[in-house]
């Protein structure tokens, strides 16, 4: 089955490259908490350019220390007080001198079975589109739309963990409360519980089943972020195999998935944070279904929130603030994976493939 082995790889890959760059989020997610400290200490000065004018003092520190929330709610921002960091490297000097080196890895276990999930739902998606998709569409264009399709089934399917681990990280904040570390069963069975109570709340107070699609519309358009990236990765091979005359090597994978992701997500960004202002707002969407009507209203307001987020911020400048460390992060993700996913693809079609001429 071509779809379990695609869907095995592409979860294991990902899963694999989420590890190798987990510490990069959790060190940035240090550096926004201390920002966010050091801004709400910050006293307000008032000097003669503004008149003491307190809009105009904050734009530029609000628009510096914005937080776009997408990857990195579930992240524990429980550094020791007083502990100040001077920048990356001096972060995780630290942390691990502080905190050891487990700390670097805290709530991953909980990231890589949901990262395992999604991508793992995606490449099986993706596996079986491909014959179907050769047979009825040609070009560039069955490229995006052979990432799109398997994007869109798997944010139907898996969607609704986004709004139901926002609203746990959300409750968690609100209360001043930490992420539970506590590998025990007490820890665990109170995880368990939150996270019912939290999937109940949702039900009740967001009008029925659509709640847990709040959002989707961003979602479904994030979709043509696997698109692109099907696109540019698969012309990237193609390049690399004809220079080469052979297969792409593994060294290869790394940078055409580098590159793929980074472009791919440089163009798709203001659908990142639209999605996250919407998922996270208190003022949510309309919750009459998630039928056609709904979707194109819900397409409306992402485009009415990206327009929001430049007038607010400062224009597109202030839109893709804070954007290098997203990119650089996702990209090195995106290439430790393609890289694991390539190879192990070929090893497990080379093992099912002897397994069966044994069998015959």
């Amino acid at each position: 089955d071509c779809s379990h082995k695609e869907g095995t790889s592409g979860g294991i890959g990902n899963a694999i490259g989420l590890l190798g760059t987990y510490p990069l989020t959790v060190i940035k997610t240090r550096l926004q908490s201390q920002r966010k400290k050091r801004h709400k200490r910050k006293p307000i000065p008032k000097n003669e350019k503004t008149g003491g004018n307190k809009d105009s003092v904050d734009e530029h520190d609000l628009r510096k220390d914005r937080d776009f929330k997408s990857a990195d709610l579930d992240i524990s921002e429980d550094e020791p007080e007083g502990v100040i960091y001077e920048g990356p490297l001096d972060c995780i000097r630290k942390v691990i001198a502080n905190e050891g080196l487990g700390s670097m890895y805290t709530g991953v276990a909980l990231k890589v079975c949901e990262t395992y999930m999604w991508n793992s739902t995606f490449y099986a998606f993706f596996s079986f589109l491909k014959p179907h998709i050769k047979n009825h569409l040609d070009g560039p264009f069955s490229d995006i739309a052979h990432g799109m399709i398997a994007g869109i089934g798997t944010q139907l399917v898996l969607f609704p963990l986004v709004g139901i681990n926002t609203a746990l990280i959300t409750k968690r904040q609100l209360r001043g409360g930490k992420n539970d570390k506590s590998p025990g069963s007490s820890g665990a069975l109170q995880w368990v519980r939150e996270y019912i109570n939290v999937t109940r709340d949702i039900y009740r107070e967001g009008g029925g089943i659509s709640a847990f699609w709040k959002g989707i519309s961003a979602g479904l358009m994030l979709t043509i972020n696997p698109g692109i990236l099907t696109l540019i990765r698969k012309h990237l091979t193609r390049m690399v195999s004809e220079y080469r005359g052979r297969g792409a090597t593994a060294a290869d994978d790394f940078w055409i998935g580098f590159a793929s992701k980074l472009m791919a997500s440089t163009i798709t960004y203001p659908l990142v944070v639209a999605r996250s202002q919407i998922v996270t707002s208190q003022d949510s969407m309309p919750h009459s279904g998630v039928g056609i009507h709904a979707i194109l209203r819900g397409i409306c307001m992402v485009f009415e929130t990206i327009q929001r987020v430049i007038n607010d911020y400062g224009g597109w400048q202030g839109l893709y603030a804070g954007v290098a460390p997203h990119l650089c992060q996702a990209a090195l993700k995106e290439a430790i994976a393609n890289t694991i996913r390539r190879r192990l693809s070929l090893i497990l079609f080379a093992y099912y493939s002897h397994r069966y001429s044994k069998l015959s």
